[in-house]
């Protein structure tokens, strides 16, 4: 195992699977379901993420923009497994996981009694999900979702 920050200061890890081969459930409830990589230049690291893993990082339209998505080497188009985002003003570069879960509004509720913090009120994007952003008592942040069927 090891751990590393790319070009933009966003740390992730690395490891040979060894007998723990990783995630057994993804997109299940309860589970990580999506990343996404905030940086300040959404186009910037692309390169790096290429050759270090072999992803293929496409844009697709999202609203007047575009979002870029990640989808491993071996995968199609239905294995994406991240996207790419622009860093709010202020903030680090950093991976955000997001969980699915099947009520967010409960669900960031709940974050809240037991410690937790959100970053603003759950919102929701067509053909995406209802999300919410939040931070663990100790500061880690992460988002939750419930997808659009």
């Amino acid at each position: 195992m090891a751990v590393f920050a790319d070009p933009a200061g966003a740390s992730f890890a690395v490891w040979q699977p060894g007998g723990t081969p990783g995630l057994g459930l993804v997109t299940e409830q309860g589970s990580l379901c999506w990343v996404e990589l905030f940086k300040p230049d959404p186009g910037g690291v692309r390169d790096f993420y290429r050759a270090v893993f072999g992803w293929r990082i496409e844009d697709l339209p999202m609203g007047g923009e575009t979002y870029p998505v990640i989808t491993p080497a071996e995968g199609d188009e239905s294995a994406s497994v991240a996207g790419i985002v622009r860093l709010p003003e202020g903030e680090r570069a950093h991976w955000l996981p997001y969980f699915e879960v099947p009520d967010c509004d409960a669900t960031a509720a709940l974050a809240q009694r037991l410690g937790g913090t959100l970053r603003g009120p759950a919102t929701s994007t067509e053909g995406v999900g209802r999300m919410a952003f939040a931070a663990d008592p100790f500061g880690a942040a992460f988002a939750v979702i419930t997808s659009s069927a």
